[in-house]
């Protein structure tokens, strides 16, 4: 589409909406998102076919057969184009096209380590025997099971399944010994013990958003699990043997159903992240203070009214986030977690701020929304610091601080730091 049609058509749009207006206004919101989404689309078609068109062309006339990376996306493809004569490609990149089958046919080169097949409309792939191939992403399709082929892809490490249809997990999984890591988030899989044992040899899990109400009894025998992504569903424990989860680093139970801190947890020597935002949390336990390894601490969107004194334990803590919880105070012994670098604790009830002067390598505080009465002065010259938000407190400052704060806050602005007040 030329500049003159996509102007006709605005010009078409603005007329329909202004008419739609004058008879009911409560339409006037859909009916310019409608609107502009046609432009959008209309306009977005046209550059996929120019591409299209550009890419084929080069394709019947190059004479180029060394190429390591090829990149076919956005291009409304319905069906892969031969690509044989390429026997050196180490990537290709068919994603956001129309693909509805992939045959094996399609990528018979040995030396092929990349495939990127996501936003498509696929329902059948078929993959040829290869050693060579390390990962695949196969996001946002229409699979309802993990293609068998997949079997034949010896040394896969990495599986992206996201945003498909899949239910189950098939018994070859367990034969793919380099298999490492596999996305199924946003699909309709049912977690069994057939299951876990079937993924035991992952080092990463993600599972998020399938509706998972309860954790199969044997978790446990995932003992070379690193990473479980496992949010979004509707958890309220946790099975005791997944206590035995030894080698776990980080785990993500965002947007779950706790309302207890789960026990298993505490017992996870390793742990350096830990997500519980959107749950319903109303207190920590005191043997969260023993996690010795943890780093980042994710608690927001819960019922937390303290901060248990043994997180002072928590001597590698860089980021803590608990903002919109029901905290009154903040600790002064947040003050001496030294590695603190990110502070998320607005939407809270909290009064008062300790001293964090002595907080070396603090970049970010954000303590907005909240019922704070002094401004915090001595951080304007605290050296690192970037940002700052203080808005939505009870801070009160007479016109003399006020015009101080301009001028300092023009200052810090030249150095980039931000403060937001």
């Amino acid at each position: 589409m030329n500049i003159r049609q996509l102007l006709l058509l605005s010009l078409s749009i603005c007329f329909s909406i202004t008419a739609i207006k004058a008879q009911n206004p409560d339409k006037i919101s859909k009916a310019v998102q409608d609107s502009l989404f046609r432009v959008w689309r209309l306009e977005y078609e046209q550059e996929a076919l120019q591409r299209q068109a550009e890419f084929l062309f080069w394709l019947d006339t190059t004479k180029i057969t060394n190429l390591f990376q090829l990149d076919m996306s956005k291009m409304m493809l319905k069906k892969m184009p031969d690509l044989n004569r390429f026997r050196n490609l180490k990537q290709v990149d068919f994603s956001g096209n129309e693909l509805k089958v992939v045959a094996a046919v399609d990528f018979m080169t040995d030396s092929l380590k990349t495939i990127h097949l996501e936003n498509n409309q696929l329902r059948k792939v078929h993959f040829p025997s290869s050693e060579s191939v390390v990962m695949v992403s196969l996001h946002d399709n229409k699979l309802k099971k993990i293609p068998r082929s997949i079997r034949k892809l010896k040394n896969l490490r990495f599986l992206d399944l996201e945003k498909n249809q899949i239910r189950r997990i098939p018994r070859f999984i367990k034969d793919l010994d380099s298999l490492k890591e596999i996305n199924l988030n946003y699909n309709k899989v049912r977690l069994s013990k057939s299951s876990i044992r079937r993924l035991a040899r992952l080092e990463q899990l993600s599972i998020g958003a399938n509706k998972i109400i309860n954790l199969p009894s044997n978790m446990g025998e995932m003992q070379h699990l690193r990473t479980l992504i496992i949010g979004k569903n509707k958890l309220s424990e946790l099975p005791p043997s997944f206590a035995g989860l030894k080698t776990l680093e980080h785990v993500n139970f965002y947007e779950n159903n706790f309302t207890e801190f789960p026990a298993e947890i505490l017992l996870l020597p390793r742990l350096v992240e830990i997500d519980f935002y959107y749950n319903q949390l109303s207190s920590l336990p005191d043997g969260l203070g023993n996690l010795s390894n943890l780093t980042h601490l994710f608690l927001s969107f819960n019922k937390l009214t303290v901060l248990p004194d043994t997180l002072r334990n928590l001597k590698k803590l860089s980021n803590l986030y608990a903002h919109n919880n029901r905290l009154t105070t903040l600790p002064a012994w947040i003050g001496q977690l030294s590695e603190l670098q990110r502070i998320g604790l607005g939407y809270n009830q909290i009064t008062d701020l300790p001293d964090l002067t002595n907080l070396p390598l603090l970049t970010d505080l954000d303590v907005q929304s909240n019922l704070i009465r002094r401004f915090p002065w001595e951080l304007l010259d605290k050296k690192g610091i970037q940002l700052l938000m203080l808005k939505n407190n009870r801070i009160r400052m007479n016109n003399q601080e006020l015009e101080k704060l301009k001028r300092r806050k023009e200052e810090l602005m030249m150095q980039g730091f931000v403060l937001i007040y």
